[in-house]
């Protein structure tokens, strides 16, 4: 139905709804998003064939609009109104972007990463207010599960499908008696009168997915299912949650209905010390909104010469509130969180700046240099939710897991097979099966991670930065071999090499090595967390007088010496600690452990910064390092393109003269 308005809506004023996409498929009818014009707000209409049902059917259909219209709180999927057009009963109702709970959870499992027990009971107390909310109104859910549960962009939770199926008659519930029941009560598998107890044990089955990123009851058929829903038969929840935590889900999960608590009181009484305990806690898992909407984004270009440091803002729309940005050498990519995607470039291809001028001959012919942010219209309600930029090129992420490329193909970068360009965003087929959960893309190449763990790469392949053994190019997505034992948790890509970070935290490092960036080097100079006095401070030639035959004996050993490393090895930190983020440049590579440690691989290492800093990000420049400390304070150190050192007033060939200068504060 390509405008389901209703009849009173019609004329030149009216509203206009101009269809995007499916966005999901029932038994009785059809979710589809569509745009409301003129103010371009993202709905969801739920198409119902009326036609196909009985008489009672549709009366109690209507019947049920009318009371989900009734129900008004923060955390249920808000109906907008409803009507029925061309045999069609319509439900008009808000957009969570966020994709569903069930999404969310298969992706932190698909990276090993299990949620804080404040961000599980945050989520988990949003679920409980909206039953109680229904329940509150005498309505009674019956379906609840995770892939009923959406997310805002701001990662709010708004429970959705709550019992408009279920009332149409006795054949949708045989059917969810006949499907796999992994959320229905004991009494519901027995057959057994029900009430809104049913609903708080659903309840507990989302509170263990929550906590232990599976379901509470699964097994190899439907009868075995029934015995263990039955019997309460479930695994164990992890022990790194409370045991207070663990006794909330006991409870909620008893097989008599009468000893479950209400979701009055698991609201008023269960939930609030549990969550006042763990926001005590250590744990540094953000909650992601559940404080409420994001604040509007400013995107800031900075541009430095010497001391002189300027701050232009990027003129993006006043209320965008930016999810990711990415930047390469020719433009930026911004994600929104509304998963609107805008992109301008950062130079002039006709100019052919210094540093870009390989670039510039490639880009021109195809395309004209966008300085202003431009919405990429092709990509809107696609539900992108990863943005990854090269040079000339932009690749795409959406929450069902699909990647599309668009840009300059000239380095085979677009995973399309050929050296073409794209200018339309346009899926990469070779991924279609992999449910990519990561990206990361260098200038000329990207790797992106699947949800079962596979790490695929393509692009050029010089210096071996694809970690496939060779330094062929790849116009492919292609699996990459890693060491036996390894799971990936992040991806990152640099100008010539590679890095992924495991779950365990160890970093593992692919592509040219001539600049020493891929190896840690035994000296606590190359360390910036630890102060170096500048008469102690151990130059490069020096360096290489103290550690060069060993490194050289290294080589002819078969170490890592300075050349390309073709597969992914393990590089080892002191005392092993683990790896939050890594940033790859030309020169040196930046790596920011997970006590907030920096750490700086490469022979571009000249400062060191206080041991007393811990750092939350950090990033490498061509020639220079920036660095956001947990205080909110940003270091800038190195040189900028013009060769003039950071803080200095002009060119110095001595790199210790200037130490790390606090720019933004």
């Amino acid at each position: 139905m390509d405008d389901p308005k209703p009849e009173a809506d019609g004329g030149a004023g009216g509203t206009r709804y101009v269809k995007v996409r499916t966005v999901g498929k029932g038994a009785f009818g059809t979710a589809v998003l569509y745009r409301k014009e003129p103010e371009g707000s993202l709905v969801v209409i739920k198409q119902v064939p009326v036609l196909e049902l009985s008489a009672a059917e549709r009366v109690r259909a209507l019947n049920e609009a009318r009371v989900l219209a009734l129900l008004s709180h923060r955390n249920v999927v808000r109906y907008l109104g409803s009507w029925e057009r061309d045999g069609c009963l319509l439900l008009e109702m808000e957009f969570a972007g966020g994709g569903t709970l069930a999404q969310f959870l298969a992706n932190r499992t698909a990276r090993n990463a299990p949620l804080s027990e404040r961000r599980a009971l945050a989520l988990f107390a949003q679920v409980a207010s909206a039953i109680r909310h229904m329940h509150a109104h005498n309505v009674l859910h019956r379906d609840l599960k995770t892939e009923n549960i959406f997310l805002t962009k701001d990662n709010v939770v708004k429970v959705g499908d709550f019992g408009i199926s279920k009332v149409m008659g006795t054949q949708v519930q045989a059917e969810t008696v006949l499907g796999t029941p992994y959320y229905l009560s004991p009494e519901m598998c027995e057959g057994l009168q029900y009430d809104q107890k049913s609903d708080v044990w659903a309840l507990g089955c989302v509170l263990y997915e929550l906590l232990a990123l599976r379901r509470a009851f699964s097994a190899p058929s439907l009868p075995a299912l029934v015995r263990r829903i039955v019997a309460a038969d479930y695994p164990p929840p992890p022990s790194r949650y409370s045991s207070a935590t663990r006794g909330l889900l006991s409870s909620l999960l008893q097989t008599e209905p009468g000893v479950r608590p209400a979701a009055n009181v698991i609201e008023d009484q269960l939930l609030p010390p549990l969550q006042a305990a763990a926001n005590l806690s250590s744990d540094a898992d953000s909650l992601d909104g559940s404080q409420g909407p994001c604040a509007r984004s400013v995107v800031l270009e900075l541009r430095a010469s010497g001391c002189l440091v300027s701050l232009t803002p990027v003129p993006l729309p006043a209320r965008a509130s930016i999810r990711e940005l990415a930047v390469s050498r020719t433009h930026c990519v911004a994600l929104t969180q509304e998963q609107v995607v805008f992109t301008w470039d950062v130079v002039d291809w006709r100019a052919a700046p210094t540093g870009c001028s390989d670039l510039s001959a490639g880009l021109e012919s195809w395309r004209k240099p966008q300085h202003q942010p431009q919405c990429l219209d092709s990509l809107t309600g696609l539900g992108i939710t990863r943005v990854a930029a090269g040079d000339g090129f932009s690749v795409f992420a959406s929450d069902s897991g699909a990647v599309l490329t668009c840009g300059d193909g000239a380095e085979g970068c677009l995973g399309h097979g050929d050296y073409s360009h794209c200018v339309r965003p346009r899926l990469v087929e070779k991924l279609l099966a992999a449910d990519v959960v990561a990206l990361a893309a260098g200038p000329a190449h990207v790797l992106a991670l699947g949800g079962d763990g596979c790490l695929h790469a393509w692009g050029r392949g010089q210096h071996g930065r694809l970690g496939l053994g060779h330094q062929q190019d790849a116009l492919l997505p292609t699996a990459v071999p890693l060491p036996q034992g390894v799971v990936v948790r992040s991806v990152h890509a640099g100008p010539d090499c590679s890095a992924v970070v495991s779950t365990a935290g160890e970093l593992l490092l692919a592509g040219d090595n001539s600049s020493g960036k891929l190896t840690p080097w035994p000296h606590k100079g190359l360390r910036t967390n630890l102060p170096v006095p500048s008469h102690e401070f151990v130059t490069p030639s020096r360096w290489f007088q103290e550690l060069g035959p060993l490194l050289l004996l290294q080589s002819w050993l078969g170490g890592a010496g300075r050349g390309p490393w073709l597969r992914f090895r393990a590089v080892g930190l002191r005392d092993k600690e683990p790896v939050r983020d890594v940033h790859l440049s030309q020169r040196h590579s930046v790596v920011v452990t997970e006590a907030g440690r920096l750490v700086i691989l490469g022979d571009a290492v000249r400062h060191a910064i206080p041991a007393e800093n811990t750092f939350a990000m950090a990033s490498a420049g061509p020639s220079y390092t920036v660095a956001a400390s947990q205080d909110n304070v940003v270091y800038f150190w190195g040189r900028w393109a013009d060769g003039k050192q950071v803080g200095a007033g002009q060119a110095s060939q001595d790199d210790d003269a200037v130490p790390p200068r606090e720019l933004l504060a």
